[in-house]
């Protein structure tokens, strides 16, 4: 993977077809899931729905499930502001 984005944010990459891999780094432990979805922006609004947390919204644009990415995004920042 490739640099270190912010503390805690999940960073997703597209490893080959289908299969990605997400990582974030929380206390100083790296977490990891490999995940097997549509498109980047599925990915990424899968590992939003399963673990929370913030998410980098770098290419979600590049595919017809970018919206619905860029929704679920806001609706837990939302979540965790209150």
């Amino acid at each position: 993977m490739r640099g270190i984005l912010s503390y805690d944010k999940w960073y997703v990459a597209r490893v080959v077809g289908s299969s990605y891999i997400a990582q974030r780094t929380v206390d100083g432990t790296v977490e990891t899931v490999e995940l097997d979805s549509h498109c980047l922006a599925c990915a990424k609004s899968d590992i939003l729905a399963k673990y929370g947390g913030k998410v980098d919204l770098r290419g979600w644009h590049k595919s017809r499930c970018g919206a619905f990415l860029l929704a679920m995004a806001y609706s837990v920042d939302h979540e965790e502001s209150k």
